[in-house]
């Protein structure tokens, strides 16, 4: 199977532009949030499909394609040149090792069969660990970002699909094409521009979210259909046996809040 990057959904659902940022004194960016496309091939024959039909094709060579559009800011059309995604692409005896991400876990190994023992667990744990190490090295993503120091209280970076599933090799990423890389390791939607309403269904409640863009810069969001009225009015109830009178003093005057 070949796997190409859906450019509609990129830029309708992952990226801002710069026109979205208000502020002037700083450049409009999302720092530590970054979209990615990601395609990719195993060697091997594969099923092509094209405008006639199915056309089967020989791949000598295992191709991984990565475009980063760092900050999730898109600048293709804003004329800024220096700014447009940057592109990777991988030799092919890295893709191969990097994709065939099969998770052979409580099969049996004979590590004298090397075809057979390159698919290991270690094996899985090195192909992640390259993968991040590479994702790393293309975005210039360091550990120690300030001088405040507390390091080991620092996440590593999350990689997620459009969904906020987190993935965890390169393969898993190839399959989702859509990939979204968090420093702050844990999932946030993009909020792409002021006014945009992403819905979000909820399976445990029945009902859908809508997530509403109130500011790109900082990111602030409102939540539509978090909680029923009845949820609400059930909240209140639950606190009113806790609830006493709070005296506070407030420019020399004396208020009760319950």
């Amino acid at each position: 199977m070949v796997f190409f990057r859906n450019d509609s959904e990129i830029k309708t659902k992952s990226l801002s532009t710069p026109d979205a940022f208000v502020r002037t004194d700083v450049p409009p960016a999302l720092p530590g949030l970054h979209v990615m496309c990601v395609w990719g091939q195993p060697a091997g024959d594969d099923d092509v499909h094209t405008g006639g039909g199915v056309m089967r094709r020989s791949n000598a060579d295992a191709r991984l394609n990565i475009e980063v559009f760092k900050d999730g800011v898109d600048w293709r059309d804003s004329g800024v040149y220096d700014a447009l995604p940057q592109r990777f692409a991988l030799d092919s005896e890295e893709t191969e090792f990097l994709l065939d991400d099969r998770n052979i876990e409580g099969k049996k190994i004979d590590t004298r069969d090397k075809e057979e023992s390159v698919f290991s667990p270690s094996s899985q744990i090195d192909r992640r660990r390259k993968f991040r190490n590479l994702l790393s090295a293309m975005l210039g993503i360091s550990k120690r970002t300030n001088e405040w120091g507390f390091l080991k209280f620092k996440q590593p970076f999350g990689v997620f699909d459009s969904k906020g599933t987190r993935l965890k090799t390169a393969g898993e990423a190839a399959r989702a094409q859509l990939v979204l890389l968090v420093e702050g390791g844990q999932w946030m939607w993009p909020p792409i521009r002021k006014g945009y309403i992403r819905t979000l269904p909820q399976a445990h409640s029945g009902r859908d979210i809508s997530l509403e863009t109130v500011s790109v810069q900082p990111v602030v969001f409102r939540i539509r259909g978090f909680l029923t009225a009845q949820e609400c009015d059930d909240i209140v109830e639950m606190g009113k046996p806790h609830m006493v009178y709070y005296i506070v003093i407030f420019s020399g005057m004396l208020y009760g809040f319950i």
